[in-house]
């Protein structure tokens, strides 16, 4: 991203450069295209050199597993359960209805209890909270809502 650039909106395509950014390897061609299952190292800066994130991913797999079914949590263990936004380290975590997902970004051991299905329906996310959407990034992946 150039200094003097507007910054880019989330939903960046892979392969392109938008105006203002820069590709850095390679210098002069297109990226190459991803192969399923291959491991790939992503890195992504915000401002000058400040990075944002660090990761490995495998293009093809389903990044924090699958989404659970929502219409199979147990409604009796909803006074006590997780609810968005609430630490977690696998679905199993968050069993009560709507924030019945544990998003656990890369490289990190714990995430939050969230809802997945916004992109379908953006009412299943709290107020603030945005709509993050991993098929961008693996297919068949769900999108979740996304702490403030």
């Amino acid at each position: 991203m150039l200094a003097s650039a507007d910054a880019l909106v989330s939903g960046i395509e892979y392969g392109t450069t938008p105006d203002g950014s820069f590709q850095v390897l390679p210098e002069a061609e297109r990226a190459p295209a991803l192969d399923e299952g291959t491991t790939y190292h992503l890195v992504a800066l915000f401002d000058v050199g400040v990075p944002v994130t660090s990761c490995l991913f495998t293009y093809g797999e389903a990044i924090g597993g699958a989404a659970p079914d929502a219409g199979n949590v147990d409604p009796s263990v909803c006074e006590s359960a997780a609810t968005f936004g609430s630490t977690c380290t696998t679905d199993d975590d968050c069993t009560c209805g709507a924030a019945s997902y544990c998003a656990i970004m890369p490289g990190q051991s714990e995430g939050f209890c969230t809802a997945t299905g916004c992109v379908e329906d953006s009412s299943v996310c709290p107020a603030e909270w945005s709509c993050f959407d991993l098929s961008s990034f693996s297919p068949g992946a769900p999108s979740f809502c996304l702490e403030p």
